[in-house]
């Protein structure tokens, strides 16, 4: 991942520009290529997400 911001406090994004990676305070947003990604990485990282019954 590159830094977008060079104190990396605002983004980072891969080599080929797909793929986002957005930290903040309280969580995180990722970007992806497809929703396949998205369910891969949601499976694996089960525990980043949130606890809230809304999901957010």
């Amino acid at each position: 991942m590159r830094p977008v911001h060079p104190k990396n406090k605002i983004a980072s994004h891969g080599p080929d520009l797909r793929r986002l990676y957005h930290p903040y305070d309280g969580g995180a947003d990722v970007i992806l290529t497809n929703t396949q990604e998205r369910d891969t990485l949601k499976a694996a990282h089960t525990d980043w997400l949130s606890k809230h019954p809304s999901g957010l």
